[in-house]
């Protein structure tokens, strides 16, 4: 395993691929937990079979994690937030992406150490947490103590479900695609609407040009999934996160006029279908809050896997 130890004084100054210079941080300051052998530093490029090694100790539950650490490397803009690991003993035991998003891994007690990590050097930039419930609580306990004060938005939870079969196979949508590029605009109009629906947020206006980048992004990369009809995109779904084991979908919509047609399911059966062909388990995250939802997917063939907590502070 990696040693973490820097001499007191060594200033951490690394920069991404793009010539960004990331944070200066004194090793000495990093040391976040009250117990001496428990330690969190940044992660540089060139550590990321490392990283996987931890992730992989349960790549379902951290398959979201693990696809951005595949997609970006631990070093780049597009992470929107820094890497760091937390070390006991000198052994890597949790990994946390800290930032825009907070990605969590590890225990309660590694949790609470990057929670201290990011009081000290991201207070202003987080603005979602998600992990596990016990870890993102934890964090949120530690990173929101006094003297800390931040206005929440939501404070919600989800399932965390998978499935490695489904239960009604169906004759797959001849017309069931990857997204091209000139259907971007529409996604990103759906997308958008869906999150006003959700959580009050549009993401449009918050951050217009990184909203549709990353939308972009994933379209390029053929993670985005449409069926189409003469109405224009009856259904959609994103791969978020594509693992050796696992993919991890998100955004999955269908056009309002036509829910409760049976579009929607079989069409889902269709692509989970596909991807399972490539990826062992498929993975996504239900609003415990909604019943219909959680039922949606059940029936299909997903089952639940763990409690997560999904925590938003106001912009």
């Amino acid at each position: 395993m990696l040693n973490p130890k820097f001499s007191i004084n060594e200033l951490i100054d690394r920069r991404d691929a793009h010539g960004n210079g990331l944070h200066a941080i004194p090793y000495a300051v990093l040391r976040a937990s009250e117990r001496a052998e428990l330690h969190v530093r940044p992660m540089f490029s060139g550590e990321e079979s490392t990283v996987l090694d931890v992730l992989n100790v349960q790549p379902v539950h951290n398959v979201m994690i693990i696809g951005l650490v595949l997609d970006n490397g631990l070093e780049s803009p597009k992470n929107r937030g820094m890497w760091y690991g937390c070390f006991s003993n000198g052994n890597l035991v949790a990994v946390a992406l800290i930032g825009h998003y907070v990605f969590l891994s590890g225990d309660q007690e590694s949790a609470q150490a990057f929670a201290n990590t990011a009081r000290l050097h991201h207070s202003s930039e987080v603005k979602i947490i998600l992990g596990e419930q016990p870890l993102a609580d934890a964090f949120y306990r530690s990173f929101s103590a006094p003297p800390a004060s931040r206005a929440l938005h939501s404070n919600t939870d989800h399932l965390l479900l998978s499935s490695s079969r489904i239960k009604c196979e169906q004759t797959r949508f001849m017309n069931l695609r990857k997204a091209r590029l000139d259907e971007t605009e529409e996604i990103a109009k759906i997308n958008s609407g869906a999150f006003m629906e959700l959580y009050g947020i549009n993401p449009e206006t918050n951050d217009p040009k990184g909203f549709r980048q990353r939308l972009r992004n994933r379209v390029e990369m053929g993670r985005v999934w449409v069926l189409t009809d003469a109405g224009g995109i009856a259904f959609k779904a994103e791969v978020a996160s594509s693992t050796k084991d696992a993919a991890y979908l998100e955004g999955i919509l269908t056009r309002p006029e036509i829910r409760g047609t049976g579009v929607g399911s079989i069409a889902l059966q269709s692509l989970c279908g596909q991807l399972l062909e490539e990826h062992k388990v498929l993975c996504l995250l239900a609003d415990a809050a909604n019943p219909r939802t959680v039922s949606f997917y059940r029936n299909i063939g997903f089952a639940q896997v763990a409690s997560y907590r999904l925590i938003r502070y106001q912009s």
